[in-house]
C-alpha cells in the first residue's frame, strides 16, 4: 500500500533466502533506494556490515515492525534518517498511528480513532487491548478476523512516556517475560537486543524460566571472527549491559552459550527470532549449562594474616560482591539488595567469602557467616564492621535486639491507625442480602483457591480482588480453567480484578473505584503477605503498608467491613506459658510477647501485624477474625489434580531430601490443613463472623487429628528411593551445609540452602504445641474433616515429583 500512496516502486529481496543484512547491504548498494521497511533484527544486521551505517544514513525514512530498534543504533539513525515504527499483527491488522516527533522515535502514537486501550499490567507495564464493536467494522480487521469478539488482548506490553500522555514504548511480549526459582521477574528484551547489535552477532536469547540464574545464548555471524574464546570477547560489552540490567537478569560469564554453527537460530519468515523453538532446540545444552557448578572465582583482593585494618576488609567484601555482580560497582553506604544482589547472589556471596577466610587459616568456626548475614548486614559498611569485629576479636555478630525491633515497629504504625470518631459504618444485618467481598491477594497458593470457594458460594455476590500483580485476571483464568465447575461468563460476571500498590494511599485506586469499594463491602480477606523465611522484620514494608491501608478501608466504610487477617503459627511459634502449671496449648487470643514469635522476619512481621490488627479495632473500631493458619498442605485429591506450592519451606524441604536421600526423622506431627479445606473454612468464617459480636475473634487453623511424623517417616523414605536415610533435623542440616560447599549443587537440587536458618531455628523450637480450637471446632466443616494418612501423603508426594 505504502507505493501506492507515494508513487513508488516496491524492491523484495530473493524469495528463496531469509532476509538478512548482508542481502539487504547489496540491494542498497546496486540501486538507489530512498526508504527500507525492514524488522529490527536485519536492521541491527545491516548495521553491523562494514558499510552499513553508511548504507543506513543514505536513506530518507527506515520503517520497522516487530519489535524494538537497539536504542545505540536508533539514536545513531535518527539524527540522519527519518525513523517511523509500524504496530499490528495478524490478527489485528496495522493500528493506526500518528508520527511522534523526532526525540520520540522509539515511542508510538496510537490514532485517536482507533477503538483500543492499555491496561495496567503491573509492575508499571500496560498491554495493549483492541474491542470492535458494529461502529468498527469498517475499519477494523480484528472484527473480520474474529467475528464476535468483543476484547482481544494482543499480550504485548508497553511503558508510557515519563512527560507526554499518548505516548508508549514497546516493553515486551507477555511470554517474553522469564520468572526465576526465586519468583524474581525480568524483560530479557533490553539485554538480547544490545547483544545483537554488537559487531558479528547475529541472535541473542536468554532462557532461565524456573533456574536459579539465567543463561545467554549468542549466535554469531558465520563469517566474523571472534578468535577460540568468543565469551571472552564478548564479555566486555556484556559487562557494560549488566550495568544498567535489574539484578536478576544480569548474565554471569560462565552462564553464556555459544550457538553451534550447524544449528541456527529458528526464524520467522519476517526474520526474526522464535524463541520458543530457539530454546527448545537448545534445551539438552542449556540444561546442562544450568546443572553445572557456578565457577568459583578468586577475589581479586586477600587479606593477610596479620593484623586487619577496616579498609583492607572493605577491599576483600567490594572483590567478592563486585564479582558475584558481574563487575557492577557498588556503593559502601547503600543497601546491596537495591544494588544488584538478590537470593542467587548473596549464596555466591556466602560461598565466596567463606572460601577467602578458609585461606587464612584461623583455625575458627565459619558457620556463622550466612545468607541471614548477609541479609541483616546488608550494606558493604555494616559487613565490613562486623567482619572485622570478627577478625581481631573473635566477636560473632549478636542477634539483633527482637523486642525492641518488634515493638518500635509496632509503634510507628500504631501512630498512623485513624482514631475513630464514634461515628462508625452500621453492620447491615440483612441476612438475606449477597454478601460483597474484597479479597487482598487472590494470586497465591491459598487465594486462587479462596477465590474459587467464593465465586462458588450462592450467597456471595460481588468479589473484587485487589492485586499487586498485573497478571492477577490470566493467573485466576488459568486456574479456574482446570476446576471446569464453572463457565468464564459466570466468573467474569462476579468477579472485577483491581491492580493495586500497596505503598500508595487507598491503594493507589482512583476515587469512584476506592469510593465503590468504602460503600459497598462486606467483608475484606487480606491474604497478601511477602512470603521469605529469611528477610528480617524490616524487609516487610510493603506488606505493612498493605495492612495499613486494609484497616482504613474496613474503618471507613459504610458498611462497618469486618477483616478477615490471614496470619501464621509462626506468630506464636515459640509461644510458652506464664506458668509452669499450664499446659503448652497456644490460645484462641492476642498473644502480646514479641519473644513469643519464631525467629524469622516473616514470623515476627506477622507477630506484629496481629497486634496492629488488635489496636486497630481498639481505635479505629474495626472488626476482624485473625486467622493463624499452620502448614499448608496440596489439595485433596489425585496427583493429577495436586499441585504444590514452590514458595513453600516444606515443598523445599521435601526435594532436598530426596536429594540427599535422607529424611529428617524429628519433625513436628503432620498437622497439615489441604489448601482446599482452608479455602472453605475461609469462606465459612466470613459468614458467621460477619455479624459477630466479637470485635476480635482469632482461630487455630492446623488439623485437629494430625498424623505422627513418625509414621510418616516410611513413606517419605520410600518416596525419595533406596537407600535412604533417617536422621536428626540437626544432621541434615550438617548434610545438606556440607553437599553445598563441597559439590557447589545449584538451588534446583538443594532448594532448601536459602532456608537452612530457618530450619536451624526449628531444631531449638521444642516440644510440639497443642493449639485451642474451640472457635475452629464450633464450625461443623472443620469436625468434618479427615485425618490424613499415609495413602494421602503418598499421593502428595508422587505429584511432587
Amino acid at each position: 500500500m505504502v507505493p501506492l500512496y507515494t508513487h513508488s516502486i516496491p524492491i523484495f529481496g530473493p524469495a528463496t533466502r531469509l532476509p538478512s543484512g548482508g542481502i539487504v547491504a547489496q540491494i542498497l548498494r546496486c540501486l538507489d533506494i530512498k526508504g527500507c521497511f525492514l524488522p529490527p533484527s536485519t536492521v541491527a544486521d545491516l548495521y553491523n556490515e562494514p558499510d552499513g551505517p553508511k548504507l543506513l544514513k543514505s536513506l530518507s525514512i527506515l520503517c520497522y515492525a516487530g519489535g524494538p530498534l537497539p536504542e545505540s543504533i536508533g539514536n545513531e539513525l535518527i539524527q540522519h534518517v527519518a525513523l517511523c515504527q509500524f504496530y499490528g499483527s495478524t490478527e489485528t491488522g496495522q493500528i493506526r498511528q500518528l508520527l511522534p516527533q523526532k526525540e520520540d522515535w522509539q515511542y508510538l502514537q496510537f490514532h485517536p480513532s482507533e477503538n483500543i486501550d492499555l491496561q495496567a499490567v503491573g509492575d508499571g507495564t500496560f498491554e495493549l487491548v483492541v474491542h470492535t464493536n458494529d461502529g468498527t467494522k469498517k475499519f477494523s480487521q480484528l472484527n473480520h478476523t474474529f467475528p464476535g469478539v468483543r476484547e482481544y488482548r494482543t499480550n504485548d506490553l508497553f511503558l508510557p512516556h515519563p512527560t507526554k500522555p499518548g505516548l508508549w514504548r514497546f516493553y515486551s511480549r507477555r511470554d517474553d517475560i522469564i520468572v526465576l526459582l526465586t519468583g524474581e521477574k525480568f524483560n530479557p528484551v533490553p539485554l538480547e537486543l544490545g547483544v545483537q547489535a554488537f559487531p558479528g552477532v547475529s541472535g541473542a536469547l536468554i532462557a532461565g524460566d524456573g533456574q536459579a540464574r539465567v543463561a545467554l545464548l549468542i549466535e554469531l555471524q558465520k563469517d566474523h571472527n571472534f578468535g577460540s574464546n568468543p565469551e571472552d570477547a564478548l564479555w566486555p560489552g556484556i559487562q557494560r549491559l549488566n550495568a544498567s540490567t535489574a539484578g536478576p537478569g544480569r548474565v554471569s560469564q560462565s552462564m553464556i552459550l555459544i550457538a553451534k554453527k550447524d544449528k541456527p537460530f529458528v526464524r520467522a519468515g519476517k526474520g526474526t527470532i522464535v524463541r520458543k523453538l530457539t530454546l527448545q532446540a537448545y534445551e539438552e545444552e542449556l540444561n546442562n549449562l544450568f546443572k553445572g557448578s557456578p565457577k568459583k572465582s578468586t577475589p581479586s583482593f586477600l587479606l593477610k594474616p596479620t593484623a586487619f585494618r577496616l579498609e583492607d576488609v572493605k577491599t576483600l567484601l567490594r572483590s567478592i560482591i563486585e564479582n558475584t555482580l558481574d563487575g557492577v560497582t557498588v556503593d559502601d553506604s547503600l543497601n546491596l539488595y537495591t544494588q544488584g544482589l538478590d537470593s542467587v547472589r548473596s549464596l555466591e556471596t556466602v560461598t565466596q567469602l567463606r572460601a577467602a577466610l578458609e585461606s587464612l587459616d584461623l583455625g575458627r568456626p565459619l558457620n556463622w557467616i550466612t545468607l541471614e548475614l548477609i541479609y541483616n548486614h546488608s550494606s558493604l559498611d555494616e559487613l565490613a564492621t562486623v567482619l572485622l569485629n570478627w577478625l581481631n576479636d573473635g566477636l560473632c555478630p549478636e542477634r539483633i535486639d527482637k523486642v525492641s525491633r518488634m515493638q518500635n515497629l509496632l509503634s510507628y504504625y500504631e501512630q498512623s491507625l485513624l482514631i475513630h470518631s464514634g461515628d462508625l459504618g452500621t453492620s447491615d444485618t440483612n441476612l438475606e442480602r449477597k454478601l460483597n467481598v474484597v479479597l487482598i491477594g487472590s494470586t497465591g497458593y491459598l487465594g486462587q483457591y479462596t477465590l474459587l470457594s467464593l465465586v462458588q458460594d450462592p450467597k456471595i455476590g460481588r468479589i473484587t480482588c485487589l492485586n499487586r500483580s498485573g497478571t492477577a485476571q490470566q493467573t485466576w483464568a488459568n486456574h479456574a480453567s482446570t476446576k471446569q465447575t464453572f463457565t468464564n461468563e459466570e466468573w467474569q460476571e462476579k468477579i472485577t480484578f483491581r491492580h493495586i500498590d500497596f505503598t500508595q494511599s487507598k491503594f493507589g485506586l482512583d476515587y469512584e473505584v476506592y469510593s465503590d469499594l468504602k460503600n459497598e463491602c462486606d467483608i475484606i480477606i487480606h491474604s497478601a503477605w511477602q512470603v521469605n523465611f529469611v528477610l528480617p522484620v524490616g524487609s516487610f514494608k510493603d506488606s505493612f503498608s498493605g495492612l495499613m491501608n486494609t484497616i482504613e478501608l474496613a474503618a471507613i466504610s459504610k458498611r462497618r467491613a469486618r477483616i478477615l487477617f490471614i496470619s501464621s503459627v509462626s506468630a506464636s511459634g515459640m509461644y510458652s506459658p506464664h506458668s509452669s502449671a499450664e499446659a503448652k496449648v497456644v490460645p484462641e487470643d492476642r498473644i502480646t510477647d514479641p519473644n513469643e514469635a519464631m525467629h524469622t522476619g516473616y514470623a515476627e512481621s506477622k507477630h506484629v501485624a496481629e497486634n496492629l490488627v488488635c489496636l486497630a479495632s481498639a481505635k479505629s473500631g474495626v472488626t476482624a477474625s485473625i486467622l493463624r493458619v499452620g502448614q499448608i498442605a496440596p489439595p485433596t485429591g489425585t496427583a493429577q489434580e495436586v499441585l504444590w506450592s514452590e514458595k513453600d519451606a516444606l515443598t523445599g524441604l521435601l526435594r532436598t531430601s530426596k536429594s540427599l536421600q535422607m529424611v529428617p526423622s524429628d519433625l513436628l506431627d503432620i498437622d497439615w490443613l489441604p489448601v482446599n479445606e482452608v479455602a472453605n473454612i475461609v469462606n465459612l468464617l466470613l459468614h458467621q463472623d460477619r455479624y459477630s459480636k466479637d470485635e476480635i475473634r482469632f482461630y487455630n487453623l492446623v488439623h485437629p487429628t494430625p498424623m505422627p511424623w513418625t509414621e510418616a517417616v516410611p513413606v517419605v523414605q520410600n518416596w525419595c528411593g533406596q537407600p535412604s536415610s533417617a536422621a536428626a533435623l540437626n544432621d541434615w542440616i550438617t548434610a545438606v551445609s556440607a553437599r553445598q560447599q563441597h559439590e557447589q549443587d545449584n538451588l534446583q537440587v538443594l532448594p532448601s540452602i536459602p532456608l537452612l536458618s530457618f530450619f536451624e531455628i526449628l531444631t531449638k523450637r521444642g516440644p510440639a504445641h497443642k493449639y485451642a480450637q474451640q472457635n475452629l471446632l464450633s464450625i461443623d466443616h472443620a469436625t468434618q474433616i479427615k485425618p490424613i494418612d499415609a495413602s494421602q501423603l503418598k499421593i502428595w508426594l508422587d505429584a511432587l515429583s
